[in-house]
Parts: C-alpha cells; sequence; structure tokens
C-alpha cells in the first residue's frame, strides 16, 4: 500500500500520510495516532481478544521491510514500537 492508497482508505490527506511516517524522529502526531485507529480497526484485535495470527504476520512483514538494516534504522524501528507502545498505553487509560 503506497502513501495514497493509505491515506485514501484512511480519509486523509496523502502529504498528511507522508509526513507521519517519515519524521524522524518519529513523534506521535495526530495524523500518526490518526493512522495507528486506521491500522488498529483494519488489522487489530477484536473485542476480548488479542490480536490475530493474520494481524501479527501483518505486523512482522512491516517492521521487516521497514528495516534497512542498518544501525540507525534499527534505531528508527525501535523508536516507532516505543511510539505504538505509547498509543496503547493512552489508549487503554
Amino acid at each position: 500500500m503506497n502513501d495514497q492508497q493509505l491515506a485514501d482508505a484512511a480519509g486523509m490527506n496523502q502529504s498528511s500520510v507522508s509526513r507521519a511516517l517519515s519524521r524522524n524522529p518519529p513523534t506521535l502526531t495526530p495524523s500518526l495516532r490518526k493512522l495507528c485507529n486506521y491500522a488498529e480497526n483494519t488489522i487489530g484485535p477484536t473485542a476480548g481478544s488479542g490480536f490475530s495470527e493474520a494481524a501479527k504476520a501483518r505486523l512482522a512483514e512491516v517492521a521487516t521491510a521497514a528495516w534497512d538494516g542498518t544501525p540507525q534504522g534499527l534505531n528508527r524501528l525501535v523508536a516507532i514500537l516505543q511510539l505504538l507502545g505509547q498509543y496503547h498505553s493512552a489508549r487503554d487509560q
């Protein structure tokens, strides 16, 4: 899925999607929060259950594709995962 397809699916502007996904370091902006909500509603857990096997496989696939093999890329991936953790903590409160 490219930025435009993701923007269309999430009901956002392509430029907002691009900025949200390319921030370095990653920042939990309203745009990134909206993308997280979209992803959660699309592949996330159903009420009272954990992530489905398909969602876990897709997350692993995306994380693998996002890492370019460099230490900087790994740091960026870790920062994104930390942001997701912050998002879920804030959502669960």
